[in-house]
């Protein structure tokens, strides 16, 4: 008798509180999370007739201190050599190494992407060569702050707050 009362609240407690959604897309960006906050993000538009748009791919885990990787590369084919990048038509303190791995802070860099109309990949010799999917970028990257339980704080890339670190919860 005492065993269905301990195998219902064992069952209860493997439950999620509430459901969250696995995925989403916004525009040119799918965003997913999986049960331990752990999500990712790929962007990409069609290739125009100059084959120059590119791939964007971000992954973070779910603790407080993750750090987000960036990776981005041509729609067809790999990075040859390191590239730079503007935002807006100007400068930034950002690029891609040749194996398509930002350089530079990634969450100012997904900051900057979340803003920006326009972020134009940049060969040595100043020719643009690709072009990332900015179009949805701001609402994908809110919607894995929000999954990750980061909105309102320091590390949240587009819910920035000023709550700490601290506030982010151990994952699950």
């Amino acid at each position: 008798m005492l065993l269905a009362p301990l195998l219902a609240a064992a069952s209860a407690a493997l439950l999620p509180l509430a459901p969250v959604p696995p995925a989403a897309q916004f525009k040119d960006w799918s965003v997913a999370c999986d049960n331990t906050r752990r999500c990712e993000a790929v962007a990409a538009v069609e290739a125009d007739e100059t084959g120059d748009n590119w791939v964007i791919h971000v992954v973070r885990g779910g603790a407080a201190d993750a750090v987000p990787v960036v990776e981005a590369t041509p729609i067809f084919g790999d990075p040859v050599v390191a590239v730079r990048v503007l935002v807006d038509g100007k400068a930034a303190p950002f690029g891609f190494d040749a194996e398509g791995l930002l350089t530079g802070d990634p969450a100012a860099f997904l900051a900057a992407l979340a803003r920006a109309r326009k972020v134009q990949v940049v060969a040595q010799g100043g020719a643009v060569i690709g072009t990332l999917p900015t179009s949805g970028a701001s609402a994908g990257l809110r919607w894995i702050d929000d999954r990750q339980r980061r909105a309102g704080t320091v590390t949240a890339i587009v819910a920035r707050g000023r709550a700490p670190a601290s506030a982010v919860p151990a994952i699950p």
